[in-house]
């Protein structure tokens, strides 16, 4: 399980709350604004859109707009098991856009850990080793699996 969360800062959404009742932040359905084509690539049946149009998004007075996708996302990852039990996996989670250059939309993370906090351990394996990457095109996230 993993959560994510997704921001970014659009300037025709922001208000001067002492103008609407010292209103700071709202709740809007997605569908209702402008939302990133953010897409996970390497899903195992097809790229995933990451934004889904029944969901929530908030929004700041200056223009700060937060949401938390939702859903369960199968990433294929390649196995090399030739040296058994010994052998280290490495998944990659790549977030990139489709019509939004880099010069338009840059994808980053806001930090350069992964949070465990809801990480479960196993007997058969060990999640070892996290880190985010970013060129701006693409953001992964790489999960190192001993």
């Amino acid at each position: 399980m993993a959560f994510l969360e997704i921001t970014w800062k659009d300037r025709f959404l922001g208000w001067d709350p002492l103008e609407y009742s010292n209103i700071t932040s709202i709740n809007v359905k997605v569908k209702d604004i402008w939302y990133p084509d953010v897409v996970l690539e390497s899903t195992l049946d097809k790229h995933t859109d990451l934004m889904d149009e029944a969901g929530n998004a908030n929004i700041k007075s200056d223009g700060s707009v937060v949401m938390w996708p939702y859903g369960m996302y199968t990433v294929s990852c390649k196995m090399f098991i030739g040296q058994y039990p010994f052998d280290k996996q490495t998944c990659l989670f790549d977030f990139l856009s489709w019509t939004n250059p880099s010069s338009k939309l840059v994808l980053s993370s806001a930090s350069t850990e992964i949070s465990r906090s809801v990480y479960k351990e196993n007997s058969e394996w060990a999640l070892n080793a996290d880190m985010y990457s970013s060129n701006g095109d693409h953001m992964a996230m790489t999960h190192g699996i001993t």
